[in-house]
């Protein structure tokens, strides 16, 4: 059975900047239909018949989201911001997807269940090069270094021991940004990396431990040692955890120690409070379990709001507080 429906095509003077309706988003407005918006002109009209179920307008696309997407996830209760800092090739996008894989893999094994996602069509495009292909199994690409002052998002939705939900929103940014902010604050080359060092609530730096063991070593730890004194007043009483990825390569070849321990004395004096942590792809627990550990240092830092009573003088009635007070 064949339907007849009115379709409208038109430009929307918003387009770009908060509205997403030409892309078969919903109107930034709140409008059910385009038309119905002052902001929407209409170029357009024919009328249509198709078969097909109508399909209607949604705000998010399963792709990363992006600052506009905020307000949506934050609507629905508190949002937990996780900031991914490393150079390039540090491992941070591949820290992502087993944390992702291994959550929906066990998760009504662990302790923070994954309760689904907002961003599932990039974290499956990125997760395909890891899963078992015996032709095509790699790690994923690197993260473009684009203009956006905003890195791209991506989203877990989890839930605690006693089904409260909890939206996790990560950060997947390319490395040069990091190193550009690093040497200079101000560099508009260094994309969201202020933004992210502000606003994020958690903080994950990774450390290559392949790296600084390799022959680039010392490039490696300047840099790392330059983004945590960049980065420390921003992490003030916010839990940090500094990674260290790709550790299963260790026992081939150990990081020298005077290295690891410059590493180390540096984050004891910049990040007193930051815990540190080995990774490796061979065991997946290893994220997963620093990502609770990171919700769990979150929740024990998080400072109880004090509600005080005003006390009124002048009025005996305004003065009760209850037969118990």
């Amino acid at each position: 059975m064949s339907d007849s429906e009115i379709v409208v095509s038109g430009v929307c003077s918003r387009e770009g900047e908060d509205c997403y309706v030409g892309d078969g988003g919903t109107c930034a407005e709140g409008k059910d239909h385009p038309t119905e918006c002052d902001c929407f002109k209409v170029e357009l009209e024919e009328n249509t018949k198709s078969s097909e179920l109508k399909q209607y307008g949604i705000w998010w696309s399963g792709n990363n989201l992006g600052i506009q997407d905020l307000s949506r996830i934050q609507a629905r209760g508190e949002s937990r911001l996780i900031g991914v800092f490393g150079s390039h090739d540090t491992g941070k996008t591949t820290l992502l997807l087993i944390a992702y894989l291994n959550n929906i893999r066990r998760g009504l094994e662990l302790t923070y269940k994954f309760a689904g996602s907002k961003s599932l069509v990039a974290w499956e495009n990125l997760s395909s090069y890891l899963r078992l292909d015996t032709t095509k199994s790699t790690f994923p690409p690197h993260t473009s270094r684009q203009s956006d002052r905003v890195p791209g998002l991506l989203h877990l939705s989890l839930r605690d021991s006693e089904s409260n939900l909890i939206d996790l929103l990560l950060t997947d940014a390319p490395g040069e940004w990091f190193t550009t902010w690093s040497l200079n604050s101000k560099d508009p080359n260094a994309g969201g990396a202020p933004w992210m060092a502000t606003n994020s609530d958690m903080f994950i730096i990774t450390a290559d431990c392949n790296k600084l063991a390799g022959e680039n070593r010392g490039k490696a730890r300047k840099e790392l040692l330059m983004l945590l004194e960049r980065l420390a007043p921003f992490t003030t009483d916010k839990p940090t955890f500094l990674i260290w990825t790709k550790s299963d390569e260790l026992e081939e070849k150990p990081i020298p120690e005077p290295i690891k321990s410059a590493i180390v004395a540096k984050l004891s004096r910049n990040i007193p409070h930051a815990r540190q942590y080995e990774v490796t792809i061979k065991n997946p627990d290893s994220v997963t379990n620093l990502l609770n550990d990171l919700l769990l240092d979150y929740e024990s830092s998080r400072q109880p709001m004090i509600v005080s009573e005003p006390l009124v003088n002048n009025s005996s009635f305004m003065c009760y507080r209850g037969s118990y007070a």
